[in-house]
């Protein structure tokens, strides 16, 4: 097995949210797209039951059949990964994603509830330099919403 340069220059970084050090790692596209794959599947097959819990008998199944059988795939599965990537669930789960290694004690909801409206244009460039799209992170802070470069 070979590393990457870019596994090589992983260096962790931390990040201020909230009053709350959080010290993240860069995620693979792999990785991220594998957990919003599931994570979407998950929501439409939950969403199936509930519905199909108002049926019965071969109505039921052939309900959840259909379900299972139209799943979003290709295009279709990449588009949505991509619009919930971007949605606030999507960038609170992605921080979540790469600081839970070094947070275990952190749960999904308590940094959800680090994501607000009010820093998450801050947070576009630690979701940049997260998923490998930046070299650079900048750090949130809580004074006057502005970011400040953090090397």
């Amino acid at each position: 097995m070979t590393t990457s340069i870019s596994e090589l220059a992983n260096v962790p970084r931390e990040i201020q949210l909230e009053g709350t050090t959080l010290k993240v790692r860069q995620l693979k596209i792999k990785e991220m797209f594998g957990y919003f794959e599931e994570k979407l599947r998950n929501k439409k097959l939950k969403e199936a039951n509930e519905i199909a819990a108002s049926l019965s008998g071969d109505d039921k199944t052939n309900f959840l059949l259909n379900v299972w059988k139209n799943l979003p795939t290709g295009q279709q599965l990449t588009d949505l990964i991509v619009e919930t990537m971007c949605s606030m669930d999507g960038v609170s789960d992605i921080i979540y994603l790469a600081c839970k290694e070094y947070h275990p004690e952190k749960s999904m909801d308590e940094i959800k509830n680090l994501v607000s409206v009010e820093n998450l244009p801050q947070l576009t460039a630690v979701v940049k330099w997260i998923n490998g799209q930046s070299d650079e992170i900048e750090e949130v802070t809580d004074k006057e919403d502005t970011a400040e470069k953090k090397i």
